[in-house]
């Protein structure tokens, strides 16, 4: 699949897969759960990544240096 960036017009990669994550429940019962990740590429490196398709767009724009105002630093 490709996405093409509304923003620069930069086209993207996106390569999705599959792995199985999971938890104990409260009798100590695995919960097994299968989780599709989107890896995004930028000339055959990977450079992002979502966990549903609705949230490349915002990945993407991370990338690209569109910030959504959140910031941190080292001491948080």
């Amino acid at each position: 699949m490709i996405y093409t960036s509304p923003d620069t017009g930069k086209v993207y990669q996106i390569v999705e897969s599959q792995s199985e994550r999971g938890a104990w429940d409260e009798n100590g019962n695995y919960a097994p759960k299968v989780v599709t990740q989107y890896s995004i590429y930028d000339n055959d490196q990977m450079v992002q990544f979502a966990f549903d398709e609705q949230t490349i767009a915002k990945s993407v724009r991370h990338y690209e240096g569109f910030h959504d105002g959140w910031t941190s630093s080292r001491f948080d």
